[in-house]
């Protein structure tokens, strides 16, 4: 309650001080729902001292005024004791406080009395504020999350300050402000649960997130007392990404398009990708590996393809929001090859075709051909024809269409019947991929000649007619000289390439043994593109009296990429060797053997594999300097038999290596047996302890020191200690084959 007072006034003595006018205030109760608080007042006069009062004195008038209201305006007539309070005038009266609640009044008294009387009080007053509770108007308001996904449900709640109260919910998003509910009263505890549109994401093309406010509403009847608001964070959802729709894919070789296939070396692939946005978005970036190269748009022809089989492809894009998407795919590629023709050669033969170089006027032809079918699609063709050399025209002999895989020895007729004159034989192939035929041209010599000089005079052969190779000495027999020096290189006949094969292996020759083999080694040299060195086989049988031996050993010279050697069936061996790269290629140099009885016939053929039961060459100087049980030494995790040949397998990890046998550090002797292994990383030591002790006298009077007498064995053992001697980590490796 709050008092306030003032001086009253004394007629005759114009003193203040002997009275005083006296105002009470208080706040009764309040009411929330209308806003206004009930105000008690109270008015009075108060003798100060115990000398003055005054007793029924008429015409005393009191003026109360409560916030800017009158609540009391009269006159009366009093009695007052000396040092006596007085009431004169009680009441309550109702105040409005402000929109927010809150409110402070002003109160004030006035008083005045006409009476004549001596020592009569005349005149006074006083005044003061009071401040009053601040009543609760809107309501607060709470979310469950304070970020959530587009898609998402938020529960906006709060306490209210009255059950009468109702509430209006609101949200402010993308600078628009709509009303999303109601919330009726009758409740203290407003709550309102509301799902985030997933269009909201829209608003967002270039974010993952954005602010929205919710407001609450609070209203008491139909007039609205306050608002209040919360903020929450709206996410686009994690699976709100870019789009990848269809991606077709089509040749632009008319020739594949026309038979439905993708074709190694020959398709180049047009990708056309369809992408989007998602909820607004835009795409910025696209990128497509194929074949280990990259692509950055959504269409785009790839170049020729390399590879054949099932090839993958992944897709990535990236919106304007940072957001990525993949998707994965393949095509199917049919393997290719360009038309083979190998082995091709052009003799004369007599009637029986068999060779008669010396007087044959038929033709026997040799040669091996092949094509890629592509599931008989493809369109293909094996042409020969010949003529009298420096004809101008050409007679067709044969020709095969469509046979894929095509070798024979073909008798082609009574062809060849100059015997002064030369011949030229064309053998072509040509397939749906080719404008014209690819020719191999042989010359086939007059009858037998025993030298022979080319027409522009600058080769020379001997037993034979001359190819006209410029530079050349040719000898279609055998050589033999007591002394060769040769001062350029040795000139090889039979060079095989691939001109970019996927096939892995060269079939580089064939051995036959033609009777009992005598136990003599047969040595094979060929040069391969990329190689370190020219490369030496020496083949070696076994030595027993039949013409179909088993292999004893298959060793190589200098730096060998891969050589193997398989029976290809009885006394026939097939000799391959690996391919560096696609478009490798290998020379056969010389071969050489004492045995008569060994034939070798050079085959280069592009093989896939080698047959099974192959035996691979082994390096010769590091066989005999790492024979089987030999232990290898390396820092590196290379198996030696990648270049040593043999087979190796690890062992001693995490362990030294000790000699066999008996040894002895000076006092102590160990012996080490085979192949045995032993030793701790940790050790520790154990010890007994003697303790001595204080006995009590036989008479039971005193104690002794019984040194020695008492003995306790109590073991003490140390902790683990490391027996690990300083190392430095290295590979073993021991041959076991």
């Amino acid at each position: 309650m709050a008092e306030f007072s003032g001086g009253i006034r004394i007629s005759t003595t114009n003193q203040w001080d002997k009275y005083s006018l006296v105002l009470k205030c208080y706040e009764d109760s309040y009411s929330v729902e209308n806003n206004t608080s009930r105000i008690y007042w109270w008015v009075g006069i108060r003798s100060n001292t115990q000398y003055y009062g005054f007793n029924s004195v008429p015409q005393q008038h009191f003026k109360v005024v409560v916030n800017g209201t009158t609540v009391h305006d009269k006159d009366h007539t009093l009695s007052c004791g000396v040092g006596q309070t007085v009431g004169v005038a009680d009441g309550y009266t109702t105040v409005s406080h402000d929109a927010d609640g809150s409110k402070t009044i002003s109160v004030s008294a006035k008083f005045s009395c006409s009476s004549t009387l001596t020592y009569a009080p005349q005149d006074g007053s006083c005044s003061g504020n009071v401040a009053l509770t601040t009543i609760p108007r809107a309501t607060s308001p709470s979310i469950d999350k304070p970020s959530l996904d587009c898609g998402s449900v938020i529960k906006i709640s709060g306490t209210s300050a009255s059950s009468k109260f109702s509430h209006k919910v609101y949200v402010t998003w993308n600078g628009t402000k709509t009303q999303i509910g109601t919330i009726a009263s009758g409740t203290t505890s407003p709550s309102f649960s509301y799902t985030i549109p997933t269009d909201w994401e829209k608003n967002l093309p270039n974010t993952t997130s954005g602010i929205a406010t919710f407001i609450l509403e609070t209203i008491s009847g139909s007039t609205s007392i306050g608002s209040k608001s919360v903020n929450a964070t709206i996410k686009v959802r994690s699976g709100t990404v870019p789009n990848i729709g269809t991606v077709s894919t089509s040749d632009t070789n008319s020739i594949c398009a026309g038979i439905g296939q993708y074709v190694q070396s020959q398709s180049r692939l047009k990708f056309s990708i369809a992408t989007s946005g998602s909820q607004g978005s835009t795409i910025t970036s696209i990128s497509t590996k194929f074949e280990g190269q990259t692509y950055t748009e959504s269409s785009f022809t790839t170049g020729i393809i390399n590879s054949s089989g099932t090839l993958s492809y992944t897709i990535t894009v990236t919106d304007s929001r940072g957001r990525s998407a993949t998707k994965s795919g393949s095509v199917t590629v049919s393997a290719y090859s360009p038309p083979s023709l190998t082995n091709v050669s052009a003799k004369r033969a007599n009637s029986s075709y068999v060779v008669d170089e010396a007087s044959g006027t038929y033709a026997l032809l040799h040669f091996k051909v092949g094509f890629t079918s592509l599931s008989n699609k493809n369109v293909t063709s094996f042409y020969i024809q010949y003529r009298t050399s420096g004809a101008s025209s050409w007679t067709k002999i044969n020709s095969w269409d469509n046979n894929y895989t095509l070798e024979q020895d073909y008798k082609a007729g009574n062809l060849f019947t100059s015997a002064t004159g030369s011949y030229e034989v064309a053998f072509g192939v040509k397939d749906k991929f080719m404008n014209a035929y690819s020719w191999q041209i042989f010359t086939v010599a007059p009858t037998y000649t025993l030298i022979n000089f080319g027409k522009d005079g600058k080769s020379l052969t001997f037993f034979g007619q001359d190819a006209n190779n410029a530079n050349q000495l040719t000898v279609n027999g055998k050589l033999q000289t007591n002394d060769l020096v040769i001062t350029n290189k040795i000139c090889h006949e039979h060079e095989i390439a691939d001109n970019g094969n996927s096939n892995a292996y060269y079939k580089l020759c064939r051995i036959k043994i033609g009777g009992y083999y005598a136990n003599y080694p047969i040595e094979i040299c060929y040069f391969q593109r990329g190689s370190k060195t020219i490369t030496k086989l020496n083949i070696l049988f076994d030595s027993i009296n039949t013409t179909d031996p088993n292999l004893n050993k298959f060793t190589y010279f200098g730096h060998c990429i891969g050589a193997f050697i398989v029976k290809a069936s009885t006394s026939t061996w097939d000799v391959y060797v690996k391919k560096s790269e696609a478009w490798d290629s290998v020379g056969f140099i010389y071969w050489s053997c004492k045995d008569t009885n060994i034939a070798l016939n050079v085959v280069g053929s592009s093989e896939s594999t080698v047959p099974n039961g192959y035996t691979k060459a082994i390096n010769y100087e590091a066989n005999t300097m790492f024979p089987v049980g030999a232990v290898y030494l390396t820092y590196n995790d290379n198996n030696p038999g990648n270049f040593l040949g043999g087979t190796w397998v690890r062992f001693g990890e995490g362990r030294t290596l000790i000699g066999q046998g008996t040894g002895n550090d000076g006092s102590t002797s160990m012996t080490f047996a085979t192949n045995s292994s032993g030793g701790k990383y940790n050790h520790n030591h154990t010890i007994n302890t003697r303790f001595s002790a204080w006995q009590p006298y036989s008479n039971g009077v005193g104690l002794k020191y019984t040194q020695g007498e008492s003995v306790l064995n109590n073991p003490i053992t140390s902790s683990d200690s490391s027996t690990i001697q300083p190392y430095i980590t290295v590979y073993f490796w021991r041959r076991t084959a």
